[in-house]
């Protein structure tokens, strides 16, 4: 028994590590959301907010207006206004994520990366350097790390390039929310299809038009009830940058313990992790617990 309980901790962490990457994760989560916000704002006033209150206070972005304080200490998140554009997010982080997996698993839920490196942090107090007219600013150094990086010309390019952030944070976040929900879950039965075992109840796409298509309940294009939970904090469902016909988020689960969730590229730098992410359709980006629940044309196969 004491060799299991040995063996547990080694494969899981402790308690407390897991406490507190747990907090991470939702810091991480909250960020997230308050620079969609930021840069939500900009586009919408070419300026920045002088302070994060400007941002809440406006009924366009109430959803972030619970997620502006530390989880933990539930100390206000530090935000400063640089010139032009550029802006800080900063927090103070209990590990270092730095060093984890590129692929995180449904058993590894506390160990999260996120792929396009945007928001790797060392442990303590750390900001994030970040653009909102392009998203495309790297972090600063980490670890003496160098940073240096090509940026192109291209407006167009550069647009794509912001928009596919946006694609892989978010999908990034919805992998965390929904493997922590999933864990966490008394019963599993039917966690990942709260509309049932049928298809077309365990089926979304953020593309649908029904008013309570953004709800995060299990209602929503996710089938997932995501505020059933409180580690990693998703108020409102994100939608894609273009949200068409073929830029969209499509959602599917066999209502057990398989789920995946598909999003399509459109950068020149990011369309190669199409087919490098380990899923059966090299037309989408794809994320979940077995990447071949949803064919080609977002179907769903089983």
């Amino acid at each position: 028994m004491l060799g299991a309980v040995i063996y547990g901790i080694s494969e899981s962490g402790s308690p407390f590590e897991t406490r507190n990457k747990k907090f991470d994760a939702q810091r991480i989560s909250d960020l997230s959301n308050i620079s969609y916000a930021i840069e939500s704002y900009y586009q919408k006033s070419n300026k920045l907010p002088k302070d994060l209150k400007e941002v809440t206070e406006d009924s366009t972005y109430s959803y972030v207006s619970k997620n502006t304080k530390d989880p933990e200490t539930k100390a206000d998140y530090q935000y400063t206004a640089g010139a032009s554009s550029d802006y800080q997010l900063c927090a103070d982080f209990s590990t270092d994520n730095t060093k984890v997996s590129d692929e995180p698993r449904l058993g590894q839920v506390y160990d999260y990366s996120y792929t396009d490196k945007k928001w790797q942090h060392p442990k303590g107090n750390y900001c994030f350097k970040l653009n909102a007219n392009s998203a495309l600013v790297p972090p600063a150094p980490i670890n003496g790390e160098s940073t240096k990086q090509n940026t192109p010309n291209d407006v167009s390019e550069l647009t794509k390039r912001s928009r596919d952030a946006y694609r892989l944070s978010d999908l990034a976040n919805l992998q965390q929310a929904i493997n922590v929900t999933y864990q966490e879950a008394t019963s599993t039965a039917s966690v990942l299809c709260m509309g049932g075992v049928a298809k077309e109840g365990c089926t979304g796409r953020s593309l649908d038009t029904s008013s309570n298509n953004r709800s995060a309940a299990g209602t929503g294009w996710i089938k997932v009830n995501l505020q059933a939970q409180k580690a990693v904090g998703v108020p409102i469902l994100p939608v894609d940058p273009v949200n068409s016909g073929i830029y969209h988020y499509t959602y599917c689960s066999d209502g057990g313990s398989k789920w995946e969730i598909d999003a399509a590229l459109e950068s020149s730098q990011q369309s190669p992790k199409v087919v490098s992410d380990g899923g059966n359709d090299n037309a989408v980006y794809e994320v979940g617990s077995d990447l071949t629940i949803i064919g080609a044309g977002g179907i769903c196969t089983y």
